[in-house]
């Protein structure tokens, strides 16, 4: 039995398709003579959206990783140049300590009474700028006010800083938290006063309340218990001597190294609070 010829599947879509293909072109035509976009074509805008922003955000990748690896180099060496400063304000605290020491019994042997201070002028706290390494201090002074570089900045509590800039009535304050910060101290219980010596500059660390600075080059025998006061020894030429910095949280000695003994201290000054402090001039 014969069987009966199937229609030509082939060729009846292809007919379709190009039915389609103009009736989609002439709905193109009369969108475009009425200046309006056609559904067809805001359908395949639409659809393409997506894939246009997964190229995009594709393409923008390798961009994103250059400028990434860019700016990690940028910050290694800011952060190596900052290590070097610190490196270097150690080295000129540690020889103006020696300095001292050579020169203290000259003075003392002279009997040349000390000078005193100026008199300390109130100031406000109008702007604080406490991060990872920079901690400084904007304050205002009362128009009789005078400031300069290198005043002493306190608080009753204890030492707050130094003054770097001056403009005007404002004083920028470098305070004692900041990484380029180094004060030179001492136990105030240690008989001895040469072993309970160092130099005090930030722990790091900077999450409010747990601030908290440390004093190193300390004598091995160095005599500190926690709850001590350490204060400004007056050795670095640049505070003068008995200014509170805080209390002996803990010390901690190196089983390793006999030499290496460290004091933890909590700042006498509650830096997240400033609101007035004094500022002082240079002996």
């Amino acid at each position: 039995m014969r069987q009966a010829p199937r229609p030509n599947i082939r060729w009846s879509s292809i007919a379709l398709l190009g039915i389609v293909a103009v009736l989609l072109t002439v709905w193109q035509h009369r969108a475009e003579s009425k200046r309006v976009t056609s559904l067809p074509e805001r359908i395949i805008v639409a659809m393409g959206r997506p894939l246009q922003f997964v190229f995009t955000t594709v393409s923008r990748w390798p961009r994103d990783l250059a400028l990434g690896l860019v700016q990690a180099r940028q910050i290694v060496q800011e952060n190596e140049s900052l290590r070097q400063q610190l490196a270097q304000k150690q080295a000129q605290v540690t020889q103006s300590i020696q300095y001292y020491l050579e020169n203290k019994a000259l003075l003392e042997s002279l009997g040349l009474p000390p000078q005193r201070s100026q008199a300390a002028v109130p100031a406000r706290v109008i702007g604080l700028d406490i991060g990872p390494r920079r901690c400084r201090a904007i304050v205002q002074l009362p128009k009789s006010g005078l400031a300069a570089e290198g005043d002493i900045v306190t608080q009753n509590q204890g030492l707050v800083g130094r003054v770097l800039k001056v403009q005007g009535r404002t004083a920028e304050v470098m305070l004692l938290i900041d990484s380029l910060s180094a004060v030179a101290g001492r136990d105030s219980r240690s008989r001895d006063e040469d072993l309970g010596m160092g130099i005090v500059y930030p722990q790091g660390g900077f999450s409010s309340p747990a601030i908290r600075l440390k004093m190193e080059k300390l004598r091995p025998l160095a005599d500190l218990r926690e709850g001590d006061l350490v204060t400004t020894s007056g050795l670095d030429a640049v505070y003068p001597p008995s200014l509170p910095i805080g209390t002996i949280e803990r010390v901690v000695r190196s089983p390793a190294n006999a030499e290496s003994v460290t004091a933890i201290i909590k700042p006498a000054v509650d830096f997240f609070r400033l609101e007035y402090v004094y500022v002082t001039g240079q002996n």
